[in-house]
């Protein structure tokens, strides 16, 4: 694996994250809730969605919040109703995520 440096606005940056790291990472806990396994019938595309789930599940929940709070394209993509649907509204984790979206609308990163 390699790494390739492009040249790009911080703006160009954060709208292409929006549309590819925080979706593949919002679908991946998705899946994660929903407890999908490998079975002996699976299709190939179901293993990818196992693999996805496999892949992000083990990024820390800070990365994945990052993603969403610290970028205001992702909730213009429309991945707000994404992420409330993925969290357990009990943990703390959902009272971080809480408190960082209301600390970013009073900062006005979202606009």
């Amino acid at each position: 694996m390699g790494c390739k440096m492009l040249e790009m606005s911080g703006e160009e940056h954060d709208r292409l994250v929006a549309r590819s790291q925080f979706l593949t990472h919002t679908i991946g806990r998705i899946l994660s809730e929903m407890e999908i396994e490998s079975t002996y019938i699976d299709t190939k595309n179901f293993q990818s969605l196992v693999k996805l789930k496999k892949n992000t599940i083990t990024d820390s929940f800070d990365l994945f919040s990052g993603l969403f709070i610290n970028n205001k394209f992702a909730q213009q993509e429309g991945t707000y109703i994404m992420i409330e649907g993925s969290i357990d509204r009990g943990s703390g984790v959902q009272r971080r995520v809480d408190a960082n979206i209301t600390y970013a609308n009073e900062k006005g990163m979202f606009r």
